[in-house]
């Protein structure tokens, strides 16, 4: 999953000097709660071309299982309103982890998450968040036995 986070990383444009800080569970204060914690949060030093001026972006990532109850409702509840929002942040992650051994999951495919986590992404960047959906395999390798 490490692999999947940092190649998106790598695709966004913005030119990383100073190095990229990937933390997880991080604690954060939330109006209204005592704290919550967040799955990963991802801080990027950036320097503009001259050298001078420095900025942090930061990057929230929410992972889920693709089994967990909340998987179509907490890209928007926990992810935006908790964290984003919280933190006063726009960009964030959600990443799915699929543990499939058939094509799918109560009659759900990886690509139909995918899909709908797609569209509510769209939905949110109405309301100026860029959350990128990311469904990846996560299923563990077939034993000797089962391979046969």
């Amino acid at each position: 999953m490490m692999l999947t986070i940092t190649l998106h990383l790598d695709s966004v444009s913005v030119t990383v000097k100073k190095g990229i800080i990937i933390n997880r569970e991080v604690r954060i204060n939330v109006v209204g709660r005592e704290y919550d914690r967040t799955d990963l949060q991802i801080e990027a030093v950036t320097v503009d071309q001259k050298g001078q001026d420095i900025h942090v972006i930061t990057v929230i990532v929410e992972v889920k299982k693709s089994s967990n109850a909340e998987l179509f409702t907490a890209m928007t509840t926990q992810l935006v309103e908790r964290y984003l929002k919280g933190k006063g942040l726009t960009h964030g992650i959600y990443l799915v982890g699929w543990f499939g051994t058939d094509q799918s999951i109560n009659g759900i495919t990886i690509e139909e998450i995918y899909g709908a986590l797609k569209t509510e992404s769209d939905k949110l960047s109405a309301y100026g968040y860029k959350v990128e959906a990311i469904a990846v395999t996560a299923m563990r390798p077939l034993g000797k036995k089962e391979a046969e």
